[in-house]
């Protein structure tokens, strides 16, 4: 018997060296005799003596473990063996999984200091499988079904039993003199329908310094109170290649971009942590941090070339889509499309309002989503992608009063309301203001990454439907009013704020009560002009000459934004496949070019009015004439010389 003993214990030494229980980064410490050999017993015969008994307050993983090692067991021996919890009075044999309160878990938990520590181990005749935390226990239960039931016998540890405990990377980690175990995580919260949550990511860093460097986690938390110390992760900057590391007021900041994040994490384990043993972040320390990989991209002359070479052909069109849905990222709608038709669109429209990212009511905690959007722009403008931006503005008037979904609606008010949006110092334009000032800082933190945007304020703005229409109740406006505020808008983001990467497009609509031509703002304060056209299925295009009217500014004209109406959205796919098709959409566009009216590009609305919905899809985007993403860097080349980098 002896002997086998001997062999069964060298059989599990070489196991331990080899599996969960063993790891190169930890000491068995307390697991072995003097030779390195953990010794067991034969508990087989033995086995339906015990009990399995658990904490009666365990959290669901523990809850699930008695089950677990009550299945190994009669798998390797046919037996069945009760079931309890520390609840019930100790029974004369059992084995413990779990902080149970049991005196042989208190002698046991002794031993232990880290959140991955664990120990199998016999006290008397109970066997102890535990760790101090959930996690801890389930791989202390793993550990021990894996190398101590061997071949339908089941094995105990005796004398020291199995250790496991986790050597710490860092003797010390403290920020501001105060040690890492006193500090919070937070994480931002979702906010509405549309919101993000931060929580997987916090996690993930609380997890892997756990891992990895201290074998302690701590709590995470979206409410801090004023005396917690907090480690903020914060991933909200513009800046596409920017972020920083800081620790003010006794806080942690880690702070970057939706792209630049996971840098500054990074630099944070790899090169603050690194190699030592301690770390100590002083009050006022800072480090500014940059990925120094912003890609180079076409410039504004580049990107207008382009159009101008497309629209002179009638070989060639650039078709895009509108993103859709409120705070929806590029990146979802980008795969939307790309399920949808095969391939990415060309051209891809942002919507800054109502119809898009609500910016007025979006909560400073969100502005993640904004980094998110910043930077998932810039990698779409590095793929050749060309971008499109509009505003369904919300109403700057005191006076008027909507519901959710009504805020581009209704009139401006008055005709001294009309003056006074221009106005600085009145309140219609201190509430106008505010939302350009925010449109102004996406619009700037793309202008500083190098992203040209075909900017399109005032859309549809003949249509009557929206505010900006310059009309009172009892009717129609002289055009200065509309021209004026275009004007203002023109000189606050040109020359106030800066910014040179805006090609202005003025794009009014065929559903219409006003003449096309009667809110244009001038050559000088336009660098393009397009329509927006919902077809009834008839040839609106050319049953006015709306468009043609738009050609003779001698501008580049597009299809601002083109789908199709009520009248022609069927209920489900097999009915619009009869009702109309995305090729039928598609034919519009060839049949102006038959007409000689030319199109810079055609962006078509999404949802039910567009290639998202509509069958062929996918036929109309591999056609020859059309251009899809991965085609506009050749032709970006092909026109400017311009090289996209591989």
């Amino acid at each position: 018997m002896k002997r086998i003993f001997l062999v069964l214990s060298l059989l599990l030494c070489m196991v331990f060296a080899f599996c969960a229980c063993g790891d190169s980064s930890v000491s068995n410490n307390g697991g072995a005799s003097d030779d390195g050999v953990i010794v067991v017993n034969d508990f087989t015969e033995k086995i339906g003596d015990y009990t399995i008994v658990r904490p009666e307050k365990a959290g669901e993983d523990v809850k699930s473990l008695p089950g677990k090692l009550h299945t190994a067991i009669s798998k390797a021996t046919g037996e069945r063996i009760s079931v309890s919890t520390d609840w019930d009075k100790p029974k004369k044999a059992e084995i413990i999984i779990g902080n149970a309160d049991r005196d042989a878990c208190r002698e046991v938990a002794a031993l232990l200091s880290t959140d991955y520590d664990y120990a199998i181990k016999m006290v008397e005749n109970d066997l102890v499988i535990m760790g101090l935390t959930e996690s801890a226990t389930v791989a202390a239960l793993d550990c021990f079904i894996a190398n101590f039931i061997v071949d339908g016998q089941i094995n105990f540890p005796v004398e020291s039993g199995y250790v496991y405990l986790f050597e710490p990377k860092l003797d010390s980690f403290k920020i501001a003199g105060v040690d890492y175990s006193e500090f919070k995580y937070n994480y931002i919260e979702a906010e509405g329908t549309y919101g993000q949550t931060t929580y997987d990511e916090v996690k993930a860093i609380n997890d892997r310094i756990g891992d990895e460097i201290l074998g302690k986690k701590i709590e995470l938390t979206a409410k801090n109170t004023e005396n917690d110390h907090v480690i903020y992760y914060d991933r909200s900057g513009l800046d596409y290649e920017k972020g920083s590391i800081k620790v003010e007021n006794g806080d942690l900041y880690l702070y970057g971009s939706y792209h630049s994040i996971n840098y500054v994490v990074d630099y944070l384990f790899d090169t603050i942590i690194g190699e030592n043993k301690t770390v100590e972040l002083p009050e006022g320390f800072l480090v500014e941090l940059s990925t120094d990989d912003l890609p180079t991209l076409y410039s504004k002359e580049d990107l207008m070339k382009v159009l101008e070479y497309v629209y002179d052909t009638d070989e060639l069109t650039i078709v895009g889509d509108e993103m859709y849905n409120a705070r929806r990222v590029p990146s979802v709608t980008l795969d939307n499309f790309m399920e949808a038709t095969g391939t990415h669109p060309a051209i891809l429209g942002v919507d800054l309002g109502r119809c898009g990212f609500k910016m007025p009511t979006l909560p400073d905690s969100q502005w993640m989503i904004i980094s998110q959007l910043v930077c998932e722009l810039v990698d779409y403008a590095a793929q050749g992608g060309i971008i499109t931006v509009g505003n369904h503005m919300t109403n700057p008037s005191p006076d008027y009063v909507f519901t959710d979904g009504q805020e581009d609606r209704g009139f401006l008010g008055s005709e001294q309301e009309w003056i006074d949006i221009s106005t600085e110092g009145t309140e219609t334009n201190a509430n106008f203001k505010s939302e350009l000032e925010l449109t102004a800082i996406i619009f700037k933190a793309l202008d500083e990454a190098g992203v040209p945007i075909i900017w399109r304020p005032f859309h549809e703005c003949n249509g009557g439907w929206f505010w900006w229409t310059p009309e009172i109740k009892s009717g129609q406006l002289d055009s200065r009013y509309f021209v004026d505020m275009w004007i203002y808008v023109y000189e606050y983001f040109e020359e106030e704020c800066g910014l040179t990467n805006l090609l202005w497009e003025y794009s009014p609509s065929t559903s219409t009560h006003m003449d096309v031509m009667y809110l244009y703002p001038g050559d000088e304060y336009c660098d393009m002009v397009g329509i927006d056209w919902y077809t009834n299925g008839t040839f609106e295009i050319i049953e006015t000459d709306f468009y043609a009217r738009l050609m003779e500014t001698g501008k580049v004209t597009n299809l601002a934004e083109m789908g199709i109406g009520n009248s022609l959205m069927a209920e489900t796919k097999e009915e619009q496949l009869d009702l109309y098709t995305a090729q039928a959409l598609m034919n519009n566009v060839y049949e102006m070019y038959r007409e000689d009216l030319k199109v810079g590009y055609f962006m078509n609305y999404t949802g039910k009015t567009g290639f998202l919905w509509l069958p062929g899809g996918d036929e109309v985007m591999q056609s020859e004439r059309v251009l899809e993403l991965k085609e506009l860097p050749a032709l970006f080349e092909k026109v400017t010389g311009f090289k996209f980098d591989k």
